[in-house]
């Protein structure tokens, strides 16, 4: 099979070609346009082994994170070629790539990480035993923090990072063996940076936190609803919300409920269950609302804030993780879905 895999997505243009079992590549230096050179150097690389376009079978193309102007060059092209000779294209993430040869080239690794704006990155981490991509950039303090002294590997240096990144090289077998293991042929970019214009309506939005009634019953529901196979039920959360050993506090966004969190109050307080809108997500709220929960706990001097997450929920075990949440135990197979719990708590002076 003739694989054409393309990665944009970086300073330096990268293009492999797999000719049956040998594999081609050439790179093109960061001081060159990607969109002016990436045809050319595409119909060079296939006349020095005598193929042409037509003799592709499958098409690949890196689709970030990474620079969002290259990334959109990469598909477009993979896109042409896709429709004008109907072969099948697929897409790689950038950070799959990065681990990929991270995991070759660097021992004991902590992080991988590509430079974004704002002074951030995108960053991906072996947890739990899949790679995690952190579903929002991270500033350089939470990237050092999550790769827990270890190297961080990267595509180039970063003055900011000099003494812990650990920059690797391009491998062009690498990057075809994942195209040849995708399947995935949406082909859509990934940038998951908050736009301008996210940044200024969460800085000129109000955010506020009240206490839940019965009438927000249908709102908490639906929320909850998206949890999946674990979410609580309607007449659990009607209970929940007429105990008076339960708390249920909303998070508002200009007036507008976007989530909630559920208290049970016992020694201490055990976060029962807590929710975003997904269009609200890696904005803070989350977290708002768990400090809520801490506050509250240190008004009734209670010891402890605690809670159940399941082992599968990288994203929330994280967020607790960095919010001063330890593990208490593991419960074997707690959730519906089969999942352990790994219960935590936050110990509170």
């Amino acid at each position: 099979m003739n694989i054409l895999a393309i990665n944009t997505a970086n300073k330096c243009l990268e293009i492999a070609l797999a000719n049956g079992q040998k594999v081609f590549s050439c790179t093109v230096n960061e001081n060159a346009h990607h969109n002016e050179v990436i045809i050319p150097e595409i119909d060079a690389l296939l006349a020095s082994h005598n193929l042409t376009i037509g003799d592709i079978d499958k098409f690949a193309v890196v689709v970030g994170p990474g620079s969002f102007t290259g990334i959109r060059v990469g598909i477009a092209t993979i896109k042409a070629f896709r429709d004008a000779l109907g072969k099948p294209a697929v897409e790689i993430n950038n950070l799959d790539y990065l681990y990929a040869l991270a995991t070759s080239q660097v021992s004991n690794v902590g992080a991988v990480a590509i430079k974004g704006s704002q002074n951030s990155y995108f960053v991906a981490k072996f947890i739990n035993g899949v790679l995690y991509k952190f579903p929002r950039n991270l500033t350089k303090d939470e990237l050092l923090m999550y790769a827990e002294n270890k190297p961080i590997a990267m595509f180039e240096l970063d003055r900011e990072l000099t003494n812990f990144a650990k920059i690797v090289k391009l491998d062009a077998k690498i990057l075809v063996n994942l195209a040849k293991n995708s399947q995935n042929e949406q082909l859509v970019p990934v940038y998951y940076q908050l736009s301008q214009a996210e940044r200024e309506k969460l800085k000129q939005g109000k955010i506020s936190i009240k206490t839940a009634h019965k009438k927000d019953t249908d709102f908490i529901v639906e929320l909850e609803g998206e949890i999946g196979a674990n979410a609580l039920n309607r007449e659990m959360i009607e209970y929940m919300l007429s105990d008076k050993n339960y708390i249920t506090k909303l998070v508002y966004f200009n007036d507008t409920p976007v989530g909630f969190i559920i208290l049970q109050i016992t020694d201490e307080i055990n976060i029962v269950s807590i929710a975003v809108n997904k269009d609200m997500r890696n904005m803070g709220l989350a977290t708002k609302l768990i400090n809520s929960a801490i506050s509250l706990a240190k008004r009734k001097k209670l010891g402890a804030v605690s809670l159940e997450v399941s082992y599968n929920n990288i994203t929330a075990y994280l967020l607790y993780k960095k919010l001063g949440f330890t593990l208490r135990r593991t419960r074997k197979h707690y959730y519906a879905d089969g999942s352990d719990g790994l219960e935590m708590a936050k110990t509170l002076n």
